[in-house]
């Protein structure tokens, strides 16, 4: 079997890499952090037909691993900037003093 494979599972991106010692691992893109973690639950949808799976070459997994990624990182910075507007820091204001 040629490795490593480059799927889009559902709009997830996975990956099947060759490990040092001559194996395989599987890994799948988590949504929260953006990074990838192993997933063997993608084992049937890689090596067997499914119409949810497309197979793409390492760029276009780049490209849209990147793209998600981006979509995560902005989607963070306005989760930040609506906590900030929805709690502001707290002031100390003169007239609570007097």
């Amino acid at each position: 079997m040629e490795l490593p494979i480059y799927a889009i599972v559902a709009d997830r991106p996975v990956k099947a890499e060759r490990t040092p010692d001559g194996g395989m691992v599987l890994s799948a893109f988590n949504w929260e952090t953006g990074d990838f973690e192993p997933d063997g639950s993608y084992l049937t949808r890689i090596f067997t037909p499914y119409d949810e799976t497309d197979f793409v070459t390492q760029r276009v997994f780049e490209a849209k691993v990147a793209k998600l990624r981006a979509q995560i990182h902005k989607a963070a910075r306005g989760r930040e900037l609506l906590n900030t507007i929805a709690y502001p820091p707290r002031t100390k204001r003169w007239w609570k003093f007097w």
